[in-house]
């Protein structure tokens, strides 16, 4: 319904709620890309290995530096024994899968977990960009990978294969070794290095491969490497520093090119154990390309802490989106969960250092308003770019539509929003409007972005959740295969949508005129949210009244034409099917929705009632009667004249609607007598009747209308 309004089950508003007025926001723009990823897309894009990021991180005065006092002239993660053996990567370009793995495998060691291998052959396959197994990869493709729990997997269930081809293995739970649940990127500062070092055991870095092969690079007999900076090599493989060394000679370098100091890092490489010093080489800190691309993965959680997990950024962040001179901005997400869920984390990427975040999650979103806050917490601080999940750390138990709000304050940088967009080799599959929104104001208007609309991206965002044992599952009647069937002249319920999806194929109505038509539903609101399926067997009289009552519904009759069947429906063949009628509102007053009397339905033939919630797709308890109509066959337009009852009657008073023609009134209790009669015959004006049925008790009657020359009859309630 076309107002704003708060609806929740038993038509309670709850108290905790944002209002948002109705003020456009604007489209805004997205950020430029990374200079290093579009000069290597003009070069072919041709990996060894590593490959450039599209995103420009931003470091600012990083918060992390510590004194070099503080920490040893020489550490060597080697000595705490928390390293795998260095492993080879054969003939493909993997090396950024294995020294992704490698920090991976040496945080959670440094953590107490077990030494172990994961499955570089997984996540070099399994990433979900368009990029095959020997054409490289990055950190990006890496976060992507691990904030989405495609793993890590243990290397056991899915063994590295020495090959330039590969496939994406099916993976269990029960494979993966656990959640990696932050991912951060680092700037290129020596103190900050060694410290992710000390605390997280190794630190994912990028260089070049000519600083292993070029002799005038690289001194074979000390396995110590050196880039200058004027150097016109680029970043094309990837390693780990897992430690360092202050003292490290300068001697030690090729004589072609030595660093003007000592200092050097150590490098756990990627081919095998019988190359460099058993598998490890130095690079002086003068190197102009290892420290520059770093990434470190601090968090874990447990497999057993989720159960699902709900994004639509399968890819991560790709870019990044905002407005001119704007370094604040709001995203809003719609997710449902099929049965009752605890969220145990939220999790956000963003490409500047301390930005801070505001979570916020409510149950509910009418129009533009939020109600229902279920969980607030505020100016979280995102140290690092790159990924990083907050845990939630009171109850907060939802089933049905649910709905985050994230506030995103990057300090200077004007484009604060992680999304999700095509770039080269990333195609993401971009969600429909009606699930994502975007505002730069805490007053404004959500702007709607998704595949229809200008703003044809998904903004990243992951939400973790835990099932909750012994709490009751979504209705079975969500899908149209299991239906529930209705008994006529029978007000039946209460139907909750609460944790209603949409099935694939599901047809809905088109959007009409307005939100009274027979023919179509309201405007901007011919979608699907959480549908409900419903059928019944037309009565002899070949006519049936559709009503539902209980919060602001829409509803559609189909006709099963090709089979009968409800495959039919969900055939995704519109000529299997016909749609009979689909009404919004009852009236200019009455959210929800009625079917006014339709005839010409085959008797005993079974017919399907679609059931959604309007208005942004609310949820709620609905009841619903199908009543037999004494009414023939009539056109569409004619059917937008018929009268129609709202019903049941509530408060005692009777509505009946389109009664300009209503000369007689006649109502009878069950056992057929009459309790009441009315004459219009003056009524030639009147659009909706209102007739005071206060002496009645509760209970069913029988309701007869002289309609011009025909006769409409019907059952009520009275409530």
């Amino acid at each position: 319904m076309k107002k704003i309004i708060c609806i929740y089950l038993s038509f309670v508003c709850l108290l905790a709620s944002q209002q948002i007025v109705a003020q456009e926001t604007p489209a805004g723009s997205i950020a430029p890309l990374n200079p290093k990823y579009v000069q290597f897309i003009k070069r072919g894009g041709q990996a060894q290995g590593y490959i450039p990021s599209s995103l420009q991180y931003f470091f600012g005065n990083a918060t992390e530096k510590r004194d070099a006092e503080a920490l040893p002239a020489q550490y060597d993660t080697r000595n705490v024994a928390v390293l795998t053996a260095p492993r080879n990567q054969g003939n493909a370009n993997t090396c950024w899968g294995f020294a992704t793995l490698d920090a991976v495998q040496a945080s959670w060691a440094r953590m107490g977990f077990q030494t172990t291998d994961y499955s570089v052959e997984n996540i070099v396959n399994c990433h979900g960009y368009d990029v095959t197994k020997n054409e490289g990869g990055n950190e990006d493709l890496a976060i992507a990978y691990l904030s989405r729990f495609a793993g890590p997997v243990y290397e056991t269930s899915d063994p590295y294969i020495n090959s330039t081809e590969g496939t994406c293995k099916q993976i269990t739970k029960v494979d993966k070794a656990g959640i990696v649940s932050a991912a951060w990127r680092i700037p290129k500062d020596i103190n900050i290095i060694k410290q992710m070092v000390v605390d997280h055991g190794a630190v994912f870095t990028a260089m070049t491969r000519a600083g292993l092969l070029n002799l005038n690079y690289f001194n074979p007999a000390t396995s110590a490497s050196f880039i200058p900076e004027g150097s016109a090599e680029e970043s094309n493989h990837a390693s780990t520093i897992i430690g360092w060394d202050d003292t490290y000679a300068r001697e030690n370098f090729s004589a072609a090119n030595r660093p003007v100091a000592n200092g050097a890092w150590i490098l756990k490489g990627t081919d095998g154990a019988n190359r460099y010093e058993q598998g490890y080489f130095y690079v002086s800190y003068e190197d102009k390309l290892v420290g520059s691309d770093l990434a470190v993965y601090p968090q874990r959680m447990e497999p057993e802490q989720i159960d699902s997990l709900y994004y639509y950024d399968r890819l991560g962040q790709t870019g990044s989106y905002g407005w001119t001179n704007i370094d604040t901005a709001y995203t809003l997400h719609k997710f449902a969960a099929p049965e009752w869920q605890s969220i145990t984390a939220v999790g956000v990427n963003t490409a500047v250092a301390n930005t801070t975040v505001d979570i916020e999650i409510y149950s509910k979103k009418d129009g533009n308003a939020l109600s229902g806050l279920l969980f607030s917490k505020k100016d979280l601080l995102v140290e690092h770019p790159g990924y990083q999940s907050f845990p939630v750390d009171t109850d907060v138990e939802v089933i049905g539509q649910f709905y985050i709000r994230i506030k995103y304050k990057t300090p200077g940088y004007h484009y604060p929003i992680p999304i999700e967009m095509a770039i080269e080799r990333a195609t993401p599959e971009v969600m429909p409007v009606g699930y994502q929104w975007i505002t730069y104001a805490d007053k404004s208007s959500w702007l709607p972005v998704g595949s229809n609309s200008d703003e044809n991206f998904n903004i990243c965002l992951k939400v973790y959740t835990k099932n909750i044992p012994n709490r009751p599952k979504c209705a079975s009647y969500d899908d149209i295969e299991n239906a529930k069937e209705l008994q006529l002249e029978t007000l039946e319920g209460s139907f909750s949508n609460e944790c209603a999806t949409v099935q694939a194929n599901e047809p809905h109505p088109v959007e009409a005129t307005n939100c009274t038509v027979q023919n179509g539903w309201c405007p901007g609101e011919a979608k699907l949210d959480a549908t409900l399926w419903f059928k019944f067997k037309a009565p002899a009289s070949g006519g049936v009244q559709i009503l539902s009552l209980g919060f602001d519904t829409q509803i559609a009759l189909y006709d099963a034409i090709a089979t009968g069947t409800y495959t039919d429906i969900i055939s995704g063949n519109s000529a299997n099917y016909r749609l009979l009628a689909a009404n919004d509102d009852a009236s200019d007053t009455e959210a929800a929705a009625t079917i006014m009397p339709i005839g010409g339905l085959t008797p005993d033939k079974y017919y399907w009632i679609q059931l959604d919630g309007s208005f942004g797709g609310v949820t709620g308890d609905a009841y619903i009667l199908v009543s037999s109509a004494n009414v023939t066959a009539v056109g569409e337009a004619q059917q937008n004249k018929q009268p129609f009852v709202v019903n049941p009657v509530k408060d005692g008073i009777l509505s009946i609607g389109n009664a300009q023609k209503i000369k007689q009134l006649s109502i009878f209790d069950l056992a057929g007598q009459p309790v009441k009669e009315l004459s219009f015959a003056n009524n030639t004006a009147e659009n909706t009747l209102r007739i005071d049925l206060s002496e009645l008790a509760k209970g069913s009657y029988i309701i007869k209308m002289q309609n011009g020359n025909a006769v409409l009859g019907t059952k009520i309630f009275v409530w």
